[in-house]
This record gives structure tokens, C-alpha cells and sequence, in this order.
């Protein structure tokens, strides 16, 4: 009798762990991943109507970028699995995969690197790297706080 009280009692201890209410920074992040860092952003690249406007934008923002047609293709390549890496992060997240956690810290480390080094290369963008590294700062510290890790990890 105690022994099956006991299993019974840690199975209800389980269930009332996995029922645990989605925290709503991972529905907001998990979706912004998904759907506008993710969809939206994957669409706009590959519309080649889209590759005029974006050359423009950067023009437009100070940076005098002569695009050519091999390196627009680099550059919506990347942008591509950029966008893809958000769509599975994205999904991951909301579907409290740890992996996706873990990614999402990761790849937020990176970019902000790759932000730091550009500001490093080119001093005079360090107003648009401001902004740049505000949403991986974000990340980071959201999806490393311990309350965020142990819901990631079911505890």
C-alpha cells in the first residue's frame, strides 16, 4: 500500500510539474522568433521585388553598399538561414524544447558579437549597434534566468 501510495504520489508530483503554466516572455520571444524574425523576414527576402527596396533602405540608412548580383544572393542566402534558424528556435521555444533555450542563448552571443565587431571595423555605426544588440540582450537574459531554465528543464 505505501509502496504504490508513493508512485502514485510522484506521478502526481510529475503531472503537476509538466501542467506548469507557460511563462508569457516565452510565448512573446517564442512567437517575435518565429513569426517576424523567422516568416516574415524569410517572405521578404526571397520576394525579388523586395532585394530594389532593401538595396535603397541601405542606401537610404548611410550605408553605401554597391550590391551586385552575386553578393545580393550571398546576402539573401544568409538572411535565409538566419530567418530559418529563428523559425525553428522560434518553434522550439514554444514547444519548451531545451535545445531551443540553449540555441536561442547561443545565437543571441553571436550576433551580438558580430554586432561588436562591426562597431569595431566601422566606429560610425555605433548608433545603429545600440539597437542591434538591445533584442540579443534581451534573449540572453530572459532565457538565462533560473526560473526560465528550470521551467526549459521541467523542474
Amino acid at each position: 500500500m505505501r509502496c504504490s501510495l508513493k508512485i502514485w504520489l510522484g506521478t502526481v508530483n510529475q503531472n503537476n510539474m509538466q501542467s506548469k503554466k507557460k511563462p508569457v516572455g516565452v510565448i512573446v520571444l517564442g512567437l517575435f522568433n518565429l513569426v517576424v524574425l523567422g516568416l516574415i523576414q524569410l517572405i521578404t527576402f526571397l520576394i525579388p521585388q523586395n532585394w530594389q527596396m532593401i538595396e535603397k533602405m541601405l542606401k537610404e540608412s548611410g550605408i553605401n553598399v554597391n550590391l551586385s548580383p552575386s553578393l545580393l544572393k550571398i546576402m539573401i542566402v544568409i538572411q535565409s538561414a538566419v530567418s530559418l534558424i529563428f523559425i525553428v528556435c522560434g518553434a522550439g521555444l514554444l514547444f519548451k524544447k531545451e535545445w531551443a533555450r540553449k540555441f536561442t542563448v547561443y545565437f543571441a552571443f553571436i550576433i551580438t558579437a558580430l554586432v561588436l565587431l562591426s562597431v569595431l571595423l566601422s566606429p560610425a555605426s555605433i548608433r545603429q549597434a545600440v539597437l542591434q544588440i538591445i533584442y540579443p540582450g534581451v534573449l540572453i537574459i530572459y532565457f538565462t534566468n533560473r526560473n526560465i531554465e528550470d521551467y526549459f528543464r521541467g523542474k
